[in-house]
């Protein structure tokens, strides 16, 4: 685990000036304005909901938007990570997430978990050690100056994740720029002093909560980038691949590539054919056996995250110009790279929701996740499954076969 501050504005060396100009000031660099993210992921690959701290000491100083289930939003005077947060953090974050992995894993309770951190002051305090402790951690504190060596969030996942974040206000504010600008026409001078969008904390504190939550779910797809911080570190290497069921050093290594492998999304062997429900048509998709959801990426602990991944598939549908084939169309690239996004997004929130064991119905997903359940104008989907076929989600899927299919029905209203 680690901390991390995200700035709630980027800033840069870089600006615009005119040729010639004698002096060029560059605006917001003493903008300090920040939050703290503290992190934590597993050799396997998985980003875990994360602790966000803002600057305040009542929840009036949190932004007013819905965060995720399982995420722990949460403050300090200073914003920085404290006895007390980490302790909080230990038990909203970390226990109820290892518990999790001994029923998934059957593990005995006394199963022990290794949690690597740095020696910042707050870590080392008696009560978070003893947290730790009884919440069966084993620690092993990285040495000072070294984190840059030897912590896996260091290496890569601090760097993709604050990458993203500065990605989403850069469009954002490109955005507001372009829009100025097309509102003043020709007239340069008044455009130029309207401009900069308004960067007041009442404005920007929800809007990055929102590029938070974003860039988060970003991350946590990309496994590869996760397990390669854990090979840079030189961790796996310690880790016996004949005994250890997530992970092994040479997918790690693989993974780790400048251009690690993923499936081609347009050379996916995907038959289409149609099936009858009730009064409508359905078109199921099948995946081949390398692109299930219990293996994609490696993975070898199973998946029970049917209904999520189904849920997900329908989310990108919903918000995104991708169009839903008819029944005997032939899938379309984005289609097919749907299909794998939504097994990824599927077993990540599923793996990192502390309250899933299990399958889950229709319902479930919804109360964990609701930004899954948002409709489009004029649109209504209908879910159905195995368990809820009135309420559920469309997963049809053979236990019989090793890949998994996922179906939508759409019904657009006139």
């Amino acid at each position: 685990m680690d901390e991390t501050g995200l700035p709630i504005v980027p800033v840069s060396q870089w600006t615009l000036e005119e040729a010639g100009s004698k002096q060029v000031p560059v605006f917001g660099l003493e903008d300090k304005r920040q939050i703290t993210a503290l992190l934590a992921c597993s050799a396997s690959g998985l980003l875990l909901p994360p602790q966000l701290l803002y600057q305040g000491t009542t929840d009036r100083c949190h932004p007013k938007c819905s965060f995720p289930a399982g995420w722990d939003v949460w403050h300090s005077e200073s914003h920085w990570s404290t006895e007390a947060t980490i302790q909080r953090y230990v038990e909203t974050i970390l226990t109820p997430y290892l518990q999790k992995c001994k029923r998934h894993l059957s593990l005995p309770q006394s199963q022990k978990a290794l949690l690597i951190l740095d020696v910042f002051a707050a870590h080392r305090t008696e009560g978070v050690l003893a947290a730790l402790k009884a919440a069966g951690f084993v620690l092993v504190f990285i040495p000072g100056n070294c984190t840059g060596e030897l912590q896996p969030l260091d290496l890569t996942v601090n760097a993709a994740y604050k990458s993203s974040l500065k990605d989403k206000f850069t469009d954002w504010y490109a955005e507001n720029v372009a829009f100025a600008i097309k509102q003043h026409g020709d007239d340069v001078s008044a455009a130029v002093g309207s401009v900069a969008p308004e960067l007041k904390l009442s404005v920007l504190k929800p809007k990055h909560a929102q590029w938070v939550m974003d860039t988060h779910a970003d991350v946590s797809l990309k496994s590869e980038v996760i397990v390669c911080g854990w090979e840079k570190a030189g961790l796996l290497e310690a880790i016996d691949p004949t005994k250890h069921p997530l992970s092994t050093g040479d997918s790690a290594k693989q993974q780790c590539a400048d251009t690690p492998a993923q499936p081609s999304a347009d050379n996916l062997p995907l038959s289409v054919h149609s099936a009858v429900w009730q009064n409508g048509m359905c078109a199921e998709h099948y995946l081949p056996a390398q692109l299930c959801q219990a293996k994609l990426d490696g993975r070898r602990s199973g998946s029970n995250a049917c209904t999520v991944i189904a849920m997900c598939l329908v989310d990108s549908c919903l918000h995104s110009d991708l169009p839903l084939p008819m029944p005997g169309d032939k899938p379309s690239t984005a289609l097919n790279q749907a299909f794998v996004q939504s097994i990824r997004r599927g077993n990540q929130l599923y793996d990192a929701h502390p309250e899933c064991d299990g399958y889950l119905s229709c319902r479930q997903v919804l109360d964990f996740w609701p930004e899954l359940g948002g409709l489009s104008a004029g649109e209504e989907f209908f879910y159905m499954s195995k368990e809820h076929l009135a309420q559920g989600i469309a997963t049809i899927a053979n236990e019989n076969l090793s890949s998994t299919a996922v179906g939508v029905l759409s019904c657009r209203s006139s």
